[in-house]
């Protein structure tokens, strides 16, 4: 059982790790993700909460291991519930996502989305790019 438990990690080192940060690093550079573009206010807010949260932890750093650790045991402890509630959110933020976003690159992209919000209108889609029949399709 050990073997498979490193296997698995030595699985995530090799693979799983340099293309979560291959991701990441093309995230951050995307032309959507410009600072520039936040209001002066929702950015204010955000460093003063970062910040007072990274202080609050440092100054009581004792408590704060043993209470990450308090929720770490309770989160293990119900992991069935946190697996099928991240997984609840997860298709709920995809479907919000879908709702508010535009497209501006044509109507291919447009009724794709169409169809996938409404899946009966998803019946007469004809794409004129394959690599979109496999999103109908599903």
């Amino acid at each position: 059982m050990q073997k498979l438990f490193d296997g698995y990690h030595d699985f995530i080192k090799i693979l799983v790790f340099p293309l979560f940060f291959l991701t990441l690093f093309g995230a951050i550079r995307v032309q959507q993700f410009d600072f520039t573009l936040v209001s002066h206010w929702l950015f204010s807010i955000i460093i003063v909460l970062t910040t007072v949260i990274v202080v609050t932890m440092c100054f009581f750093r004792n408590k704060s291991k043993a209470l990450f650790s308090n929720v770490y045991k309770i989160l293990l402890k119900h992991i069935g519930i946190v697996v099928c509630t991240s997984m609840i959110m997860i298709v709920a933020l995809q479907v919000l996502i879908l709702l508010n976003t535009q497209t501006p690159i044509g109507w291919d992209v447009g009724d794709v989305m169409n169809a996938v919000i409404h899946p009966r209108s998803g019946i007469e889609y004809v794409s004129i790019n394959p690599n979109n029949l496999f999103l109908i399709s599903i």
